[in-house]
């Protein structure tokens, strides 16, 4: 997920749809934004915690 955070929005729509099978073409639901919100959130505390 690194890699991603240092390219671009089209590159994390990428992962996205690479890890998570959501798809650049659809707009993202209010659901789907939630759970990517939730996981962006856990890999930063995990971050965090890592130091």
């Amino acid at each position: 997920m690194k890699k991603c955070w240092t390219q671009s929005a089209t590159c994390f729509r990428e992962c996205i749809r690479k890890w998570h099978k959501m798809y650049p073409e659809k707009e993202l639901s209010q659901v789907q934004l939630d759970y990517l919100v939730d996981v962006i959130m856990t890999w930063i505390q995990k971050e965090m915690e890592r130091g």
